[in-house]
C-alpha cells in the first residue's frame, strides 16, 4: 500500500467516522438545549398535580392543574415573582374568506411573555395580553393570513360565532427546542366570555391549564414545595371531610428539566429521555472509538515503511521524545484534515438529517461557540486515542536492529493488533445488528396488518356546522 493509499483510507474513515459523531453531538446538545432560550429558564418551574390514592399511592400525575390554583398561588407564596398560565386550543379562524381550522391556538395570560422570551417582531411583549379580544401570532400565521408581518391592529375572527381578536403583536416562529409551540396566543381574559365566572374560583376538577411560576432570585422551590399541603388544605374544599392536601398534591417541576425528564399524562407535546442521550452519546463513542481503531491498525501496520527513517534519527542523535512528537503532530494534522472533512460533510448532509429527525436546527451564538467546543474537544480526544498510540509505538523503534536489518516485529504487538481488529468487529457487528433489528420493528409497525384499510379512512376536524349538519 503506498503513501497515497493509505492516507486517503487513513483521512476517509476518520472523516465519515467524525461526521457521523458530530451529527450525534448536534442531535445531543439540541436535545439539552430545550427551553434554554428563556431569559428566566433557571428561575421558571411548571406547577403539576397528582392524585392520590386511599393509600398514598398515585392515581395519575398531570402536566395540568386546575383553573383557580394560579391566583392563588401568586397570593400565597411571596417568593413566586409571577405566575402565568395557558390552555390549548383549536378552532376556525377567519380573515375575510380566508379560514383554516387551527390546532395550535393557546389562551394565556397577560404576563405570558414576561415569563417566556418569545421573540417579538412587531408590538410589545409588557401589553400584548393585556387587552379581551386581542391575540399575538407568529411570522407565519401573519403570513398565511395577510401575506406580509406588519400587520398590529388587524382583526381576526374565531370560532362559528366569529369572536373578534386584534392583532396586537406578531412574535418569531416558536423555536423547535420549546416543549411547546403554539401559531396564536389570545389573551387569557378573552376566555371568560367562554367560561362561567363562578368557575375561576371553584372549578378543581378541570384540570387543563398549563401554569408556571417564576421564583424570586434565591427562591428555594423545595421550601415552597413542601408548603404546597398546608397550601392545598387552606385553599381547597374538603371532600368527604378529608382536606384538600390528603388526596392532592401539587409539584414544581424545572423548565429545563420538562423535556428529558417529564413523562406525565396530558403533556403539552411528546417528550424525549434522558436515556436516549446517553444511548446516543455511547453510540457515538463507539463510532469514534472505531475509526480511531482504524486509523491504529492502519498506522502500526505500515510503521515498517518507516524503519530506516527511524534509526537514522536516533543514530545521529534523535531521542525517543522528539521522534514521539513528530509523529503525534504528523497523526494530528492527518486528523485535523479528517476534522475538516466531516465539518464540510455534517454542513452538507444537516438538512438531510433535520429532515430525518423532523427538526430544525438553528444555534445562537453560545450554542454555537458550545458546538465549536465540542468539536475542539473532539479533535482533542481523536488525537489522543488515534495519534498516542502509534506515536509511542513507532518511536520505540532499536536504532540498531533497524540499520543492521535485524528488526522484527513484537509478537506482542501483532496480538494487540488483532485484539483491536476483534474489538472493531465486535463493535461494528453489534451496531449493524441493533440497526437492523430496529428497522425491521420500525417497518413491521408501519405495514403490518391492522385489521382494516387505513388508507380508506379519513379524519376530518369536528366544529358546530359540522355537528349541526352531521
Amino acid at each position: 500500500m503506498n503513501i497515497i493509499s493509505f492516507s486517503i483510507i487513513n483521512i476517509g474513515g476518520l472523516a465519515i467516522g467524525l461526521s457521523a459523531v458530530i451529527l450525534i453531538v448536534i442531535w445531543i446538545q439540541n436535545e439539552l438545549s430545550y427551553d434554554r432560550f428563556n431569559k428566566h429558564a433557571e428561575n421558571t418551574y411548571r406547577v403539576t398535580r397528582e392524585f392520590l390514592n386511599a393509600d398514598g399511592s398515585t392515581n395519575i400525575h398531570l402536566a395540568t392543574i386546575a383553573l383557580p390554583y394560579a391566583p392563588l398561588i401568586k397570593e400565597n407564596f411571596p417568593e413566586v415573582e409571577k405566575v402565568t398560565r395557558f390552555l390549548k386550543d383549536d378552532n376556525l379562524i377567519r380573515y375575510n374568506e380566508i379560514k383554516f381550522t387551527e390546532h395550535n391556538i393557546i389562551w394565556s395570560d397577560e404576563n405570558f411573555f414576561n415569563v417566556f422570551s418569545f421573540k417579538f417582531i412587531k408590538g410589545s411583549s409588557q401589553t400584548a395580553l393585556v387587552n379581551p379580544n386581542t391575540v399575538v401570532i407568529t411570522k407565519d400565521m401573519a403570513k398565511k393570513y395577510f401575506g406580509r408581518d406588519d400587520v398590529l391592529n388587524r382583526t381576526i375572527f374565531y370560532g362559528e360565532k366569529r369572536v373578534p381578536l386584534k392583532v396586537t403583536g406578531v412574535i418569531e416562529n416558536i423555536p423547535d427546542n420549546s416543549h411547546f409551540h403554539f401559531d396564536l396566543a389570545i389573551s387569557f381574559i378573552t376566555i371568560r366570555q367562554f367560561i362561567p365566572k363562578e368557575d375561576f374560583v371553584s372549578d378543581w376538577g378541570g384540570n387543563n391549564y398549563f401554569t408556571y411560576v417564576l421564583l424570586k432570585p434565591n427562591a428555594d422551590p423545595a421550601a415552597i414545595e413542601a408548603a404546597f399541603p398546608k397550601f392545598l388544605d387552606k385553599v381547597m374544599p374538603a371532600y368527604g371531610g378529608v382536606p384538600g392536601g390528603k388526596n392532592n398534591k401539587l409539584h414544581l417541576q424545572k423548565l429545563t428539566d420538562i423535556h428529558l425528564h417529564s413523562n406525565l399524562q396530558a403533556e403539552a407535546e411528546p417528550t424525549g429521555s434522558i436515556k436516549y442521550v446517553y444511548i446516543f452519546g455511547c453510540i457515538a463513542f463507539f463510532i469514534l472509538l472505531i475509526a480511531c481503531i482504524n486509523y491504529i491498525n492502519l498506522t502500526t501496520a505500515l510503521a515498517s515503511k518507516r524503519l530506516k527513517e527511524v534509526g537514522v534519527r536516533k543514530v545521529i542523535g534523535a531521542m525517543r521524545k522528539q521522534l514521539f512528537y513528530q509523529f503525534f503532530i504528523e497523526s494530528l494534522l492527518i486528523i485535523l484534515i479528517a476534522l475538516s472533512l466531516a465539518v464540510m460533510a455534517v454542513f452538507l448532509f444537516l438538512p438531510v438529517f433535520q429532515r430525518f429527525n423532523h427538526t430544525v436546527y438553528t444555534f445562537t451564538r453560545q450554542q454555537f461557540f458550545m458546538l465549536c467546543g465540542y468539536i475542539f474537544v473532539l479533535l482533542m480526544l481523536t488525537a489522543f486515542l488515534a495519534g498516542g498510540y502509534p506515536s509511542l509505538y513507532i518511536s520505540a523503534f532499536k536504532p540498531i536492529a533497524i540499520l543492521k536489518n535485524k528488526f522484527r516485529i513484537n509478537s506482542t504487538k501483532i496480538s494487540l493488533r488483532k485484539t483491536l481488529v476483534v474489538f472493531q468487529f465486535t463493535i461494528s457487528i453489534f451496531l449493524i445488528t441493533a440497526v437492523l433489528i430496529i428497522s425491521r420493528q420500525v417497518h413491521y409497525m408501519q405495514n403490518a396488518d391492522i385489521g382494516f384499510n387505513k388508507n380508506w379512512i379519513i379524519t376530518l376536524p369536528s366544529n358546530d356546522s359540522i355537528r349541526r349538519n352531521f
